[in-house]
């Protein structure tokens, strides 16, 4: 973070820059209320290009300008009116007088002089700026969430035109198929048996006839060898 210290005692005020930058921080340090509330010109007037402060560490009684009076200036400035401002005093103030102070010049909270020590001061200054973070946050406006527009409606498709034409018939010939031919096997008929019968034997048959073949006598056509005439 940035800090702004204005201290019009050196000593207190390189005391405060060193411990601003071992604690992580970049001090803007001023001598005095006046060189603060010229810098608070430059801001304003846009002369400025520096980073902003994020918190603010001022003596109140100093030359010139006094702490209160650059608080309640510091409300007024655009880049700065959210900063955390703690005021520091050497003189005692009451309790009504630190809550009237906070009231009337936007101050978050006085401590006194002389400062605590290193680490309670550290404590001390950074909840002041985490309660003054957590206050910002909470009373900043919340952003309403932009719902998209609907979407445009789709046209209606053009109506197809009637027309009176006769609707025309499609004939188309298929080609008669050649059957098929199917062999069809017929199983052997299977023979049934009649358990109330019983099955004899069958006999050839036998013909008989009166009549025995005839035998017709074909002549022999195989000649005799002549006989021997000397034997006669």
């Amino acid at each position: 973070m940035n800090w702004l210290i204005v201290e019009d005692e050196a000593d207190i005020r390189s005391l405060v820059s060193m411990m601003c930058q071992v604690w992580g921080n970049t001090p803007l340090a001023y001598e005095s209320g006046q060189k603060a509330w010229e810098w608070l010109d430059t801001v304003e007037s846009g002369q400025y290009k520096g980073a902003m402060p994020d918190f603010a560490l001022m003596d109140i009684r100093m030359p010139g300008k006094r702490g209160n009076e650059i608080a309640a200036r510091i409300r007024t400035v655009e880049k700065l009116k959210d900063i955390p401002i703690v005021l520091m005093t050497a003189f005692v103030m009451s309790e009504d007088e630190m809550n009237q102070m906070k009231k009337d010049f936007g101050v978050d909270a006085v401590i006194n002089k002389p400062l605590p020590d290193f680490d309670r001061l550290r404590t001390v200054l950074y909840d002041i700026i985490n309660r003054k973070k957590a206050e910002v946050a909470a009373s900043a406006p919340t952003t309403p969430t932009s719902t998209p527009p609907p979407p445009a409606p789709t046209p209606a498709p053009a109506p197809t035109p009637i027309t009176n034409t006769p609707p025309t018939a499609t004939v188309t010939e298929t080609p008669a198929s050649s059957p098929t031919p199917t062999a069809t096997v017929t199983p052997p008929p299977v023979p049934t048996t009649d358990s109330t019968a019983i099955t004899q034997p069958s006999k050839p048959n036998k013909v008989a006839t009166d009549e025995t073949p005839k035998v017709e006598a074909t002549p022999s056509t195989t000649s005799e060898p002549p006989k021997d005439q000397s034997s006669s």
